[in-house]
């Protein structure tokens, strides 16, 4: 599992399908988010897809999340894929940058 993107509300994620199914067809992924800047710190429902990717919102900006995703199938859920290191929900630039970058872009 790898997260591609991350901003200050969501972020966006893919993995590569179980290398087993158990004998039956994915019918889809269940994703779970960690925030780990709260005192609970406890697994919770993002969403789930049919896709191998999938956006979790309602991330709360300058929290530290982790995620993990489960395969479904009629024989139930796989173990859980997840990622490694914890993403802070943040905008990939600064205000400052943005500020330079605006700056710099009207005096042109």
């Amino acid at each position: 599992m790898k997260v591609v993107t991350v901003d200050n509300a969501k972020a966006l994620l893919r993995w590569n399908p179980p290398t087993s199914n158990g004998g039956s067809p994915i019918t889809g992924y269940a994703l779970e988010k960690k925030d780990l800047s709260t005192r609970s710190a406890d697994w919770t429902s993002a969403t789930s897809t049919t896709d191998n990717s999938a956006t979790i919102s309602r991330l709360v900006e300058g929290h530290e999340y982790l995620f993990r995703v489960f395969a479904e199938n009629d024989t139930g859920a796989s173990e859980p894929a997840h990622t490694k290191q914890p993403v802070t929900a943040q905008l990939p630039y600064s205000k400052l940058t943005f500020l330079i970058i605006l700056t710099i872009l009207w005096n042109i």
